[in-house]
């Protein structure tokens, strides 16, 4: 799978949580496309090392400006293995 897409993310609902998924791109984190032109508060901890996208990586992270308390950073590794078992895992 080499795009995963959430649509129409500026009508979404609140929510206690939103799961944001960050894969990697030969070792370079990718940001989920509803989030690369916006700032979203979960980008301190990645430029801290904190948080590096591998799979099975969560982070919790608690902003200030957003609808949602909180936003838990999810890593789903290298692009090109990601599967839907792998997904599925991930998400579950």
């Amino acid at each position: 799978m080499k795009n995963i897409v959430s649509a129409h993310f500026e009508k979404r609902s609140k929510a206690d949580l939103l799961v944001v998924p960050f894969t990697l791109n030969h070792g370079k984190i990718e940001w989920p496309l509803a989030l690369k032109k916006r700032s979203f508060e979960c980008e301190a901890p990645i430029l801290a090392g904190d948080f590096k996208a591998k799979e099975g990586e969560v982070l919790a992270v608690y902003p200030s400006k957003q609808p949602e308390l909180r936003f838990l950073l999810l890593g789903l590794g290298e692009q090109e293995n990601i599967t839907s078992e792998k997904l599925r895992r991930s998400y579950a």
